[in-house]
């Protein structure tokens, strides 16, 4: 998708996030057709989930810079297949390599990932709700249950 930006000349600044946050509505929607024809199920978090709920008036009042989605743990190999597969790559270059990245999935929960073509695409992958090492034990959020009790995406 092109998506031609206004200049970033000061006074324009309200009218660029808007136009940012619905190429980034727009892009979220791309996605999560292409998650759902993999057989993926994900669930929107942060500014996309309030927009999707109609929350705002509009895309100015709720600036979005990244597209938040959560997916089951045990899919984020097959989730980040499908956003390298729509021309998408790891924002942190030394996961390009695949053992790495194997790695990374296991060790964390989110992984940012930005477009090669669309530098303002940015999709934040999450599996991990409570990937803080002082929660690990004490507060459990299973993704799964999340997702399933959660309202569709746009």
């Amino acid at each position: 998708m092109e998506f031609p930006l206004p200049a970033d000349n000061g006074n324009e600044w309200p009218l660029r996030r808007a136009a940012v946050t619905l190429a980034l509505i727009a892009e979220a929607r791309d996605v999560i057709g292409a998650f759902d024809r993999a057989g993926l199920r994900c669930a929107a978090l942060k500014g996309l989930s309030v927009h999707a709920r109609g929350l705002y008036a509009g895309p100015d009042e709720r600036p979005m810079n990244d597209v938040d989605l959560l997916v089951d743990p045990a899919r984020c190999r097959d989730a980040s297949d499908v956003l390298r597969d729509l021309g998408y790559r790891p924002h942190d270059r030394r996961l390009d390599d695949p053992a790495r990245l194997r790695a990374y999935l296991r060790a964390s929960g989110d992984l940012n990932w930005i477009h090669r073509e669309r530098p303002w695409a940015m999709i934040d992958l999450h599996w991990n709700l409570a990937r803080c090492d002082r929660f690990r034990g004490v507060i459990r959020l299973p993704a799964g249950e999340f997702i399933n009790r959660s309202s569709p995406a746009p």
